[in-house]
């Protein structure tokens, strides 16, 4: 009895504590299984489809470094899908660039999928007159650029997003 007593506190006390890691109570099953399409570009520029690629990457190379969702083909529960709908200058103001990225995620448990989010996703960035749109994404200096910075504002906020959404659907169906 005292033993199965001293056990019961010391699990008590566990799994009160912060310094047990929820990672131990958890296996990588649980994690929702997400399929994320390629970016398509509602429009057509000789860099769009470029450009929707490298969001694309961005995204998912966000996703994969969190690791709280398993990207799967085969099996997903959820599909995620995005559209590139503006690169460009604003015709007001040639310095200023305006991105617009339509944002789906179907959850696909059930029978019929279900939309849990349409949303469109905005971001702007002052740029030089004459600075190409279509530069060198890998660059460094490109990362570092008003441009590049509001490239990685855009992709962390999708990545954001797509995790938040996901989770929640996960976690309101498992309660």
């Amino acid at each position: 009895m005292r033993t199965l007593l001293g056990f019961l506190l010391l699990f008590t006390s566990c799994t009160h504590s912060s310094l047990a890691p929820l990672a131990l109570f958890s296996t990588p099953s649980v994690k929702p299984l997400v399929v994320i399409e390629p970016m398509t570009s509602r429009y057509k520029t000789p860099f769009s489809e470029e450009t929707a690629a490298i969001f694309t990457q961005s995204v998912l190379e966000r996703l994969e470094l969190k690791d709280r969702i398993i990207m799967e083909s085969k099996h997903p529960q959820f599909s995620v899908k995005m559209q590139l709908v503006q690169h460009e200058r604003s015709a007001h103001n040639p310095s200023e660039l305006t991105m617009h990225i339509h944002l789906e995620i179907l959850d696909l448990r059930e029978d019929k999928p279900k939309v849990i989010l349409q949303e469109a996703l905005s971001s702007s960035a002052l740029v030089e007159k004459n600075e190409p749109l279509n530069i060198d994404w890998k660059d460094a200096s490109f990362r570092m650029s008003p441009l590049g910075l509001a490239h990685q504002k855009l992709s962390r906020e999708i990545a954001m997003r797509i995790e938040d959404y996901i989770l929640l659907a996960k976690k309101g169906s498992s309660g």
